[in-house]
């Protein structure tokens, strides 16, 4: 979607920007969007939802959690770290995946 540079990404995972914002080519506003219309495709294709804490890398900082938005908002920052999984077979995903790519 070409709103983040892989080196930034980088650099955030490393602890070395305070928060992902920061880098992002949009605004939070266009960045909230797109997670909610994530969430709708992810509960048409009911997948499941998984919250993830997300730690800094690398050897030479000791692990402190990641932040995604300047102001810390749990709502934001829960959007942000959600990974959406599947629910059951993959057999009955895909078939769900390809029904929903056709209409």
């Amino acid at each position: 979607m070409g709103l983040l540079e892989r080196t930034e990404l980088k650099r955030w995972q490393y602890g070395d920007i305070p928060y992902l914002e920061k880098v992002i080519h949009c605004n939070l506003s266009k960045a909230s969007r797109v997670l909610r219309i994530l969430g709708m495709h992810a509960h048409d294709l009911d997948l499941g939802r998984k919250t993830v804490q997300y730690m800094t890398i690398g050897k030479m900082k000791p692990k402190a959690p990641l932040r995604f938005s300047k102001t810390g908002d749990l709502g934001i920052e829960r959007a942000f770290a959600t990974h959406f999984v599947v629910i059951g077979s993959l057999e009955k995903f895909h078939t769900k995946l390809l029904g929903a790519s056709l209409s």
